[in-house]
């Protein structure tokens, strides 16, 4: 085997351990979601008040026809930053959510996840 193949299959094993030295501490777990229940709280935070009832509600401040004309230019120039933030943040989490995906199949670590039951 070419030393190049070795070392790939090498760091493969390693990665593998390491993971799976992460998931039985409890670490780090797998789940089929975007994004975890702490970024899910904090989102609903900012658009709902379903479960906060001190966020902004950004979502409720204009859906349901429930808006009464323009706010001060402070709360419109708040509430548009923050769902900048949040389509960024969204962004950013797909294309990192890719990347591990992409370093997971490269390692071969991937096809034992896809055959292992998911949360």
């Amino acid at each position: 085997m070419p030393t190049s193949l070795r070392r790939s299959s090498e760091r493969s094993l390693l990665l593998q351990l390491y993971i799976d030295g992460l998931v039985e501490s409890g670490l780090l777990t797998f789940q089929k979601t975007l994004l975890t229940n702490e970024e899910v709280d904090y989102l609903s935070y900012l658009l709902k008040n379903d479960e906060f009832t001190n966020g902004p509600a950004i979502r409720n401040t204009y859906a349901h026809d429930q808006y009464d004309g323009p706010a001060d230019s402070n709360t419109l120039t708040g509430h548009y930053t923050h769902l900048l933030l949040i389509i960024l943040f969204l962004l950013i989490k797909i294309e990192s959510d890719l990347l591990i995906e992409k370093r997971l199949k490269e390692s071969g670590y991937f096809h034992e996840l896809s055959r292992s039951n998911l949360s």
